[in-house]
């Protein structure tokens, strides 16, 4: 996303952990892998259009937007037009807004089971999907 603003790092750091939030948690909430927070927070990369909607939304940021001039219609051409169109057709909203919703339907212990999955290794993730699976399938008969 161009250019990495030296204090956002740090104030996302600070502010996520005065809200009580893990890298893992954060990181749950936002859809992303606690290493790409963790890349933010030493201000190796920035975050994306869409994730700072997300962060302002979460109150981890103040007033960013504004201050470095990114807004909706940034995030939205990062999508190709017809992609974009698609998705306010089906959904009545632009994508950044989209993926800001999601991130106010996450509930806390949503959050803590994306956390401990993404700590699992490939094959205890399969079994913990074959498992999920199997109790969300339809009833079968065990008679």
């Amino acid at each position: 996303m161009g250019k990495v603003d030296p204090s956002f790092g740090p104030d996302l750091r600070r502010k996520r952990r005065a809200s009580g939030r893990t890298l893992d948690r954060l990181a749950a909430e936002l859809g992303v892998a606690d290493k790409t927070v963790g890349k933010w927070e030493r201000g190796e990369v920035m975050p994306s259009p869409t994730n700072i909607l997300a962060l302002e939304k979460l109150g981890l940021i103040d007033g960013w937007q504004t201050r470095n001039g990114v807004g909706k219609a940034e995030a939205e051409h990062a999508l190709p037009q017809e992609l974009s169109d698609r998705v306010r057709k089906s959904f009545g909203c632009p994508i950044s807004e989209l993926l800001v919703r999601i991130v106010d339907i996450r509930d806390e212990s949503e959050c803590m089971v994306i956390a401990y999955f993404r700590q699992l290794s490939d094959r205890q993730r399969w079994s913990v999907l074959d498992i999920v699976s199997s109790m969300t399938s339809p009833a079968r008969s065990d008679k």
